[in-house]
């Protein structure tokens, strides 16, 4: 009978050294299992961080070039616009000069506003001030925003004209003061 419990006893301590074994080797493959996805993260972390790094040097160079690409296009619009306006200006001065060729917007310009001068002149001649006034507040009722801006206009060319021509006279008050303070003096010299 020893000879069955001699067998149940190694059999069980067999068995115990089995799963002993087997619970090492458990451990030993869940830490290294955990050691391999540490490295695993630690990879994809590092492969993240040079993906993002390589992104953002694309989008900082994109928008640098993007920057160059908009100057680059708003020069050529300033180029273009300061030719255009330099053209209007020589367009001007010709008209002014009366060496014009009658060609352009400029000229075209001027011939409107001859031709509204010569209607507002026969609506006066016609019609008085009292039908300039009448014209003025239908011109008004039709279109009061051009109305303004065209009063706007008007306001700010009389005070240019006004400012320019007393510029251009003598000081009247200057010119009194000192014919004023000369004359005492011729005075004392008889």
């Amino acid at each position: 009978m020893s000879k069955p419990k001699e067998v149940a006893g190694a059999t069980k301590q067999a068995a115990g050294k089995a799963a002993s074994t087997a619970k090492d080797e458990a451990r030993q493959v869940r830490a290294a299992t955990a050691s391999a996805a540490g490295e695993v993260i630690g990879v994809a972390k590092d492969q993240v961080g040079a993906v993002a790094g390589e992104a953002l040097d694309d989008a900082k160079d994109l928008w640098e070039q993007t920057l160059a690409q908009v100057k680059e296009q708003v020069g050529s619009l300033a180029a273009t616009l300061g030719q255009s306006i330099g053209s209007l200006a020589d367009e001007l001065y010709a008209v002014g000069d009366g060496t014009g060729d009658g060609e352009g917007p400029v000229a075209d310009l001027a011939r409107t506003l001859a031709s509204r001068g010569d209607a507002i002149a026969e609506l006066l001649t016609k019609q008085g001030p009292d039908g300039l006034i009448r014209e003025l507040r239908r011109y008004a009722g039709r279109s009061p925003g051009t109305f303004l801006l065209g009063v706007l206009a008007a306001g700010v060319a009389a005070g240019r004209l006004t400012r320019g021509v007393r510029a251009a006279e003598p000081d009247d008050a200057s010119a009194t003061a000192a014919t004023t303070s000369a004359a005492p003096s011729d005075r004392s010299r008889r």
